[in-house]
């Protein structure tokens, strides 16, 4: 079951105490509906019982009309195409605001919009949430209610028609709490958590291998520095506290600075430890470029 599906179950669990509300859902379902050359059958597409049902009550307390619902399967996927008879003017094609009755009917004309439109990406694999028009007229009248609900919208064209989509967390969340869907939009912000975590973890241990790819690449070239003193026979000319580090740079190899500075009797400093580290490097340099 996909993310839209949950979101269109959890949308077809509610049942609006208002009756403006109930049909500012119908409407919202009907001015997102499909039609044929005669404008008075309208479509819209499913998915399962519990929608299907929904849309059927919406549309029926906006529109006084039976509705027709024909099943079909392809591919393993079921979709079911709920048919219905409008009278001329019936429909909201025009200001869907003139019907709005209280200062909760816009949210529910667009939780109708979103059941018959709308979509939404698993946020486990992204953030993206769209509302597909097929034509710019019933595009921008959503896009103008959406921006008053404080959810606006950006626009793109698609092959099929208009698309207002959003493409970050925060606005998909609120979309989802405007038009109801509470538990999905707390399954955003937890996929949202998780990703954070996630990707806290992977810098911390990206931190870490880069951190010990230094250390190990630092340690070589301090090995190679007091090979090329020794080959050299330059090494026991080292004064005793460069060679004090030496060997126990070479004793060893695979600790950290702070644990090497530590094994010197007494213990020396960090910055210490460098400090000597820099006059072997120098005095193998010496050799190296003669």
């Amino acid at each position: 079951m996909s993310f839209t599906t949950d979101i269109k179950n959890e949308l077809a669990a509610i049942y609006p105490k208002s009756a403006c509300c109930r049909r500012s859902i119908g409407a919202g379902l009907g001015f997102c509906a499909e039609q044929n050359n005669t404008g008075r059958v309208l479509s819209i597409k499913s998915s399962n019982d519990a929608i299907c049902e929904f849309t059927a009550k919406m549309l029926h307390e906006k529109y006084k009309t039976d509705v027709e619902c024909i099943c079909s399967t392809a591919r393993g996927r079921r979709t079911d195409m709920l048919n219905f008879t409008v009278s001329e003017g019936r429909r909201s094609d025009g200001n869907p605001r003139e019907t709005f009755r209280c200062p909760a009917c816009a949210a529910a004309f667009v939780r109708g919009v979103f059941v018959a439109a709308g979509s939404v990406s698993d946020p486990a694999s992204c953030y993206h949430a769209e509302f597909i028009f097929e034509d710019a007229v019933r595009a921008k009248v959503i896009f103008e209610i959406l921006s008053e609900l404080g959810c606006p919208p950006k626009i793109v064209d698609r092959p099929k028609g208009i698309g207002l989509y959003y493409k970050n967390s925060e606005a998909i969340e609120a979309l989802l709490v405007t038009i109801g869907a509470n538990n999905s939009a707390f399954r955003v912000m937890n996929c949202k958590i998780e990703r954070e975590i996630r990707n806290s973890e992977n810098r911390a241990t990206n931190c870490v291998a880069k951190n010990i790819s230094k250390a190990v690449e630092a340690s070589r070239r301090h090995i190679a520095d007091i090979e090329t003193l020794m080959a050299a026979g330059k090494f026991d000319a080292l004064p005793y506290d460069i060679r004090l580090t030496a060997r126990l740079r070479l004793d060893y190899p695979d600790i950290p600075l702070v644990e090497l500075a530590a094994l010197h009797v007494p213990p020396i400093s960090k910055s210490g430890l460098n400090h000597r580290l820099s006059k072997i490097s120098e005095e193998a340099k010496k050799i190296i470029d003669k």
